[in-house]
């Protein structure tokens, strides 16, 4: 990846952190290097909403607004993690960051965590259509079509309560993120 490409896209991960750990005033973050949540060995996956935008690694369904526990025992343990109280949430928002994706959490009442957010963290990754950091947004326009909405060099696209995002710098995706859209 070449150093401009990787430096927009640090830049825009550290920014959508920032915002999403710092919304709120108050309270500080916990940090753990390599953890794991415990997970009852009985759990059961919730059955995802079949329409909307998800992300598949190593065969593991990632979906907006899924469960979140049974996707991060699914994927191991080989990740760092932070987490910070929530303002716009109950509980802890949570980041996982493996070393291709980032994944944010959020709370529920029922003391369940869900999906809210998937980054790309690099270029050795793609969507389940093929698109990674890196391409065109001539690609990414063929691949997804016209049924977006744009703003400042981002197309969004939105299926279900989710959204895919494509963020562009000088015609190239800098970012990509799929994104749990509340109705």
């Amino acid at each position: 990846m070449n150093k401009n490409l990787y430096k927009t896209l640090v830049i825009t991960l550290l920014a959508v952190t920032s915002v999403f750990f710092t919304a709120c005033s108050g309270g500080s973050g916990k940090t753990v290097v390599i953890g794991q949540e415990s997970v009852e060995e009985d759990t059961v996956v919730e059955e995802a909403n079949e329409e909307g935008y998800y992300f598949t690694y190593n065969n593991i369904k990632i979906r907006p607004n899924d469960l979140a526990a049974p996707i991060i025992k699914a994927l191991g343990d080989d990740y760092q993690y932070f987490e910070s109280p929530s303002c716009a949430y109950i509980g802890m928002d949570k980041c996982y960051t493996y070393s291709n994706f980032t994944i944010y959490t959020y709370g529920e009442a029922d003391g369940t965590d869900h999906i809210l957010q998937l980054v790309f963290n690099n270029d050795l990754i793609k969507t389940d259509e093929g698109i990674m950091v890196g391409d065109t947004a001539e690609k990414v326009l063929e691949t997804y079509g016209n049924d977006y909405i744009e703003s400042n060099g981002s197309y969004a696209y939105v299926k279900g309560t989710s959204q895919l995002i494509f963020i562009t710098k000088n015609d190239r995706v800098s970012s990509i993120q799929y994104y749990y859209k509340e109705n």
